[in-house]
């Protein structure tokens, strides 16, 4: 139902005629550059986003964690809206069998490291944004690495990697986490933590949640993209409501 209005909605607006951007009649003075007005007009006059919103875009900090099925487009999407900088982990190699849904991969790319070659395409979309690899899965020892973002998207198959994000992104301030998780036909998005309810919360015993690996229950590729994409989306929303420019601290 989403998807069909957003696409109306698109289609819609699809045929208006170029317009130069300017800068809105208020007093808000933008800090976008002609590149950035012209690489992102089309956010620029949506009401939904606008000036203000993009330029929250072009200012934040976003780690995605696992960069499989999930992690592919969001990755993707997130690089083409212009985040500032983009961190991609996961401790992985591209296989063969990941082609059919992870998309942000070529043929070439087999035996790679995933993040790698996930941020090597992100920064071929955009090469305004800076993109991170971290060749790791994520644990205990490299956790500080989220303090380092400002919103987490959990792109991750692993139960305990789950908990594990949602404990790091609580210590380190209260990070929002955006958890998608994709099986079979089916899957979820939901928005965590940033005051609404943690992992734990929803999920309080590690035990009783096991969730099962695409390997063994298979997965329809266009599942997890879709999942995808809705992460990005709602980390996108996260970040033109709510992120200010007050949270980042310069070195």
């Amino acid at each position: 139902m989403m998807t069909t209005h957003a696409h109306a909605h698109a289609h819609a607006r699809g045929d208006t005629k170029k317009t130069t951007m300017t800068a809105p009649s208020s007093t808000h003075e933008h800090t976008l550059t002609n590149e950035q007005v012209s690489r992102y007009g089309r956010h620029l006059v949506l009401k939904g986003i606008g000036v203000k919103g993009q330029e929250r875009i072009c200012q934040a900090k976003v780690l995605v964690v696992g960069a499989g099925g999930l992690g592919s487009p969001a990755c993707l999407y997130l690089a083409g809206a212009g985040v500032k900088e983009l961190g991609i982990m996961d401790g992985d190699v591209v296989d063969r069998s990941n082609l059919h849904r992870q998309v942000i991969y070529s043929e070439g790319a087999v035996g790679r490291s995933k993040a790698e070659a996930a941020s090597l395409r992100c920064q071929a979309l955009n090469s305004t944004i800076t993109c991170t690899a971290y060749k790791e899965h994520l644990t205990p020892t490299n956790g500080f690495i989220v303090g380092r973002y400002d919103i987490i998207l959990d792109c991750t198959d692993n139960v305990n990697t789950r908990y594990l994000i949602a404990h790091l992104a609580h210590v380190y301030g209260g990070k929002p986490v955006v958890m998608g998780s994709a099986q079979r036909q089916d899957g979820q998005v939901a928005v965590l933590g940033a005051g609404g309810p943690c992992y734990q919360c929803i999920y309080p015993n590690p035990a009783t949640r096991t969730e099962a690996r695409c390997s063994d229950t298979g997965v329809f590729g266009v599942v997890p993209g879709t999942i995808g994409i809705l992460q990005a989306l709602q980390a996108l929303n996260w970040i033109v409501k709510h992120h200010h420019h007050h949270h980042h601290h310069h070195h």
